[in-house]
């Protein structure tokens, strides 16, 4: 197998195109970098799945919270309904 190796243009680590590819994801920073016929690099597109993964999660534990949030604030008001009663009975006897 025929390996060539670059380094990233975004971060400087070092990047090894294998045979056959014109493309490969930087390990360190997750730049897609492309190599063209003169055997110099580019940055195509920054593809950072871990990101993308912990905003996924962040976001699902944030909708979590505010259900819970919602739940609470909504027993809450359940709770109130029977002492506001029992005030209002006390009021108008």
């Amino acid at each position: 197998m025929n390996l060539e190796s670059a380094t990233c243009p975004k971060c400087g680590a070092p990047i090894i195109f294998e045979e056959g590819r014109d493309d490969v994801f930087c390990s360190h920073c997750g730049t897609q970098v492309f190599k063209d016929d003169g055997n110099k690099t580019i940055t195509y597109r920054t593809i950072d799945e871990a990101r993308i993964k912990e905003a996924e999660v962040k976001e699902r534990m944030q909708k979590e919270e505010n259900r819970q949030s919602n739940i609470n604030f909504l027993l809450f008001l359940l709770g109130m309904i029977p002492l506001f009663l029992v005030g209002l009975y006390f009021m108008l006897r």
